[in-house]
């Protein structure tokens, strides 16, 4: 119904009272930056470039996440094109947020509609051969989830999933209490 792992898309499922839980995925950013994203990539079906044309296939290798600044990324908006996909989709501008962002955002559209804070489901994008290439080693990429899950307080609200199990055991190894 709105632009794939963005703040609208997030606080549009909030208006579902039966939506307990908030799923979305991580990649990490040349400065280290938690994004929220399902590809590391600016894809091709729904980002467009600074200047409005669309990214193509032929670029995503080109446009990883992980050789980018964070802000270099938010210059892209991955929303406005809308998702062929989704044609009940609204299209509209909209950035790869952080996590923080992300979290900031549910938590003030909870305290302003009285709506219980949702538990987060947080994907840990990786595989071996992304390591160092499009994003960080998975142990390094264990230590910024668990920092900043500890950083907004979401330890208890957060569970972590990869299909990467490396990620599983760098996770556990760093923090054991977090399911």
């Amino acid at each position: 119904l709105a632009p794939e792992n963005t703040v609208p898309a997030f606080l549009r499922a909030l208006e579902f009272p039966e939506i307990a839980t908030l799923e979305l995925d991580l990649v990490v950013s040349a400065d280290e930056q938690l994004v929220v994203s399902h590809e590391p990539w600016l894809s091709s079906a729904i980002c467009a470039h600074p200047d409005g044309t669309p990214v193509l296939p032929e670029e995503e290798e080109r446009l990883l996440i992980f050789k980018r600044t964070y802000l270099e990324i938010q210059e892209f908006d991955c929303g406005a094109r809308g998702n062929s996909r989704f044609p009940e989709q609204e299209a509209q501008s909209a950035h790869k947020p952080t996590l923080d962002v992300v979290v900031k955002a549910v938590e003030e559209f909870c305290e302003s509609t009285g709506r219980e804070i949702p538990l987060f489901n947080i994907e840990i994008k990786s595989q071996p051969e992304w390591d160092g290439v499009k994003t960080p080693a998975p142990e390094r990429f264990a230590q910024l989830v668990a920092g900043k899950l500890r950083e907004l307080e979401l330890e208890e609200r957060a569970c972590i999933q990869s299909f990467d199990p490396r990620s599983l055991r760098a996770m556990r190894a760093i923090a054991p209490h977090i399911t």
